[in-house]
């Protein structure tokens, strides 16, 4: 389906494209010139400081978004999430510790990262799947593996 020349409102209705995943350790093409990546992968104790959230056992890891073209790169609508365990249960994002968020945007032919925390059972951390989403017209970029417990 075309996405193009779509308000927010009819993007919302259509199913966003999700591409093959690879591996938690890969570099992962998300579109023309733009990669993303996953490193720092390592379990923490969460903290929860926001409304809603739960602390306890927790994986924290930064998603670093290389702009390789000539123009910068909006990552203000971008997003992070995680699922675990065969039955793809959502993981919840966490406050802490050490998390930060994307720059609003990365400037051509350089970098940026954001470290996320999310609650992961120590238990589930065999099957993990990190989902990095840069806008509603780009596939979203899967990484899936095993987590450190």
């Amino acid at each position: 389906m075309d996405r193009k020349n779509k308000t927010e409102q009819e993007l919302a209705t259509i199913a966003q494209p999700v591409a093959p995943a690879v591996p938690l350790t890969e570099k992962k093409t998300v579109k023309s010139g733009i990669t993303a990546a996953i490193t720092e992968l390592q379990a923490v104790d969460g903290e929860a400081t926001g409304i809603g959230e739960i602390a306890g056992p927790a994986l924290r890891f930064k998603v670093t978004v290389t702009n390789g073209t000539a123009a910068a790169l909006k990552l203000g609508t971008s997003l992070v999430t995680v699922t675990y365990g065969k039955d793809n249960a959502p993981a919840s994002s966490l406050s802490g510790p050490g998390a930060t968020e994307f720059p609003l945007t990365v400037a051509a032919r350089a970098s940026a990262s954001s470290t996320v925390v999310f609650g992961v059972p120590k238990d589930q951390r065999a099957d993990v799947r990190i989902y990095f989403s840069l806008d509603a017209l780009t596939p979203i970029a899967v990484f899936e593996g095993q987590a450190p417990q």
